[in-house]
């Protein structure tokens, strides 16, 4: 007996039949919030570039911005635990800045799988680890045991007022770096993974852009943060415009114009 959901995919595809995901969805918000032309999704008919146009002039490319591109078919999992570790870390970063006494750090979590623990337990256990390098010797940089699973990176910061912490990011392959540094390496992935798919077709408008809905949900970055992810962006792929949206598209996050 055939699934009902998959029936009714089969029957989407069939019928050729433009149905948008959530990053679409946010994409579709913001261009029309725009209000500079009508927003065609998918105008040069179904799953061929680009996924939407404006104005009839500009071809616009959608891709969700994750932390995961280069792990295959597990980035989907490894993306889910991974937002919610941050999010987590992020709670309890900021939980020491009322303890900020002229010195700041960069915090990077490194984690094993499969995961064991729930909220309340992994809260506890990042405070108590994070408490212990504050009232130690704090020799930077250095790794911090948190539990079976978590370890901390621990590396100098610039003096931010106000803060302690700082999020960086690490990751379970052992391949980890500051926020800024993971921004631009997935960005720069975006540029190319798209840069590819709309070479045959980059005839049909005048100006492209690629709009990146950030799904890792890490960009709490200082003004000069941001500025070093511009510059890092060293190969816009062609797009006259790329824009990072965040999760809801109710903020533009940054913007890069040729």
């Amino acid at each position: 007996m055939i699934d009902f959901k998959f029936a009714v995919y089969l029957v989407v595809r069939q019928l050729n039949v433009n149905i948008m995901d959530q990053q679409e969805k946010t994409v579709e918000k913001y261009l029309l919030a725009l209000s500079i032309g009508e927003v065609k999704f998918e105008p040069q008919g179904y799953k061929k570039p680009p996924d939407f146009s404006l104005n009839s002039s500009i071809g616009i490319e959608v891709r969700r911005l994750n932390e995961n591109f280069f792990d295959g078919e597990k980035s989907s999992g490894l993306e889910e635990l991974s937002i919610s570790l941050h999010n987590i870390l992020k709670q309890v970063l900021e939980s020491f800045d009322k303890k900020f006494d002229g010195h700041s750090y960069y915090v990077g979590i490194m984690y094993k799988r499969p995961f064991q623990g729930n909220r309340k337990s992994t809260v506890r256990d990042m405070t108590n680890a994070l408490e212990s390098f504050i009232n130690g010797k704090r020799e930077v940089p250095c790794e911090l045991y948190v539990n079976d699973n978590i370890t901390f990176d621990i590396f100098p910061s610039k003096i931010v007022s106000n803060r302690v912490f700082r999020h960086a990011i690490s990751s379970d392959d052992d391949s980890g770096g500051l926020v800024v540094q993971m921004y631009i390496q997935n960005i720069l992935h975006c540029i190319q993974q798209k840069k590819t798919k709309i070479e045959p077709c980059k005839h049909l408008y005048k100006d492209w852009w690629l709009v990146l809905v950030d799904i890792m949900m890490s960009w709490n970055l200082e003004p000069y943060e941001v500025e070093e992810i511009k510059t890092g962006i060293t190969d816009r792929g062609g797009f006259n415009k790329i824009i990072i949206l965040d999760y809801f598209g109710d903020n533009c996050l940054l913007e890069l114009s040729s």
